[in-house]
């Protein structure tokens, strides 16, 4: 009897010696130090033991004594290997630092089906516009640039596409135009507010050539433009732009009713992003002035966009928060001209003008 419970308690001690684990955890993050989530490990010379970093980019996964090959992969990062090596009722933590993989991605859309695709994988015909050509043209309005993309064409601040009619002003909009998703149509006569477009905070702008109203309605029945800002990132971002425009003469003398005086337009945009572990924060701030080549015709404009945006710890992938945008506008229009000879002079030198308030939640 004394001979099988020494057996039994020889066995039980080689099999708790065979069978004890050690935990091994880490953090994984970017060469800027940027928490990678859902970054996929597996243990190469176990099949099926593996985990993923969490929203904090920390991972924990028990292993057996000895040494085991760890592979680290993340999308747009190489493959790490590593090699570790654990001695028995000792844990180990990790530090791990992926390098982005030198390999050109695609461009990816998400106008053609409301979810991410590969610019080349759509089947209709769509257009993308990058912020840089935006910030090489100093654009001041959206609508200014949106003339670059082929067979687009802005009359009277609306949309064309292909020659399509791209409004009909009570009836509402052929073109569908939207910021993020959501349109950025004005209620009352279909037209598009282009000076309510953030510039300073523009990801890319994807142009859809063709009837898309299966997706987004009877306003687009002639294409979409869909206006896509940008996440903030770990680093904090902090951009300003000015943009000052001096208008020359004009060619025949009489049209330069400015003579000495020096006509010119004052653009001012400001733009502050910055992520935390469970938040991100956008500020935008514009300011634009333009005292116009046309007499007494001035514009005026003052536009703020917050976004606070706010990730559940508890529920992976649940997000929440708030965006607005709000402007006030003053821009002067001259209707009726002097004559041919005076056409930069309103009738009885009294411009029109429009006063804007305008919020967008």
């Amino acid at each position: 009897m004394k001979k099988c419970i020494l057996i039994i308690l020889l066995l039980f001690i080689s099999m708790s010696h065979t069978f004890a684990q050690n935990i091994l955890s880490g953090k994984v993050t970017s060469q800027n130090n940027e928490e990678l989530i859902g970054v996929n490990i597996s243990v190469k010379d176990i099949s099926g033991l593996g985990t993923s970093t969490d929203f904090n980019g920390n991972f924990q996964i028990n292993l057996q004594e000895g040494c085991h090959d760890l592979l680290f992969q993340y999308i747009g990062y190489k493959d790490l290997l590593k090699n570790v090596c654990l001695e028995q009722n000792k844990n180990l933590n990790l530090d791990i630092f992926l390098v982005e993989s030198s390999e050109v991605l695609g461009t990816v859309v998400i106008s053609a089906g409301k979810f991410e695709q590969k610019l080349e994988e759509v089947t209709v015909s769509m257009d993308v516009i990058k912020p840089a050509l935006i910030e090489n043209k100093s654009a001041t309005s959206l609508d200014r640039t949106m003339n670059q993309s082929p067979s687009v064409h802005i009359v009277d601040g609306q949309a064309n596409i292909r020659s399509g009619s791209g409004w009909s002003y009570g009836a509402g909009s052929r073109v569908m135009v939207m910021v993020d998703g959501m349109p950025l149509m004005n209620g009352d006569q279909g037209g598009v507010e282009w000076q309510l477009v953030p510039m300073e905070n523009i990801s890319q702008i994807e142009v859809i050539k063709g009837a898309s109203s299966v997706l987004f309605g009877s306003s687009a029945l002639n294409g979409t433009i869909n206006i896509r800002t940008a996440y903030p990132t770990n680093e904090p971002i902090n951009k300003l732009m000015i943009t000052h425009t001096v208008y020359g003469k004009p060619r025949r003398e009489g049209l330069h009713w400015y003579k000495d005086n020096i006509q010119d337009s004052n653009n001012y945009a400001f733009l502050h992003a910055h992520k935390n572990k469970h938040s991100d924060f956008v500020l935008g701030l514009n300011l634009f002035n333009d005292a116009g080549f046309q007499e007494g015709v001035t514009s005026k404009r003052a536009r703020i966009n917050m976004s606070k945006t706010f990730y559940s710890k508890n529920i992976s992938g649940l997000q929440y928060g708030i965006k607005t945008n709000f402007m006030r506008s003053r821009i002067g229009d001259g209707i009726m001209w002097m004559h041919d000879s005076l056409a930069y002079t309103p009738l009885d030198n009294d411009p029109g003008f429009y006063n804007k308030g305008i919020c967008d939640d």
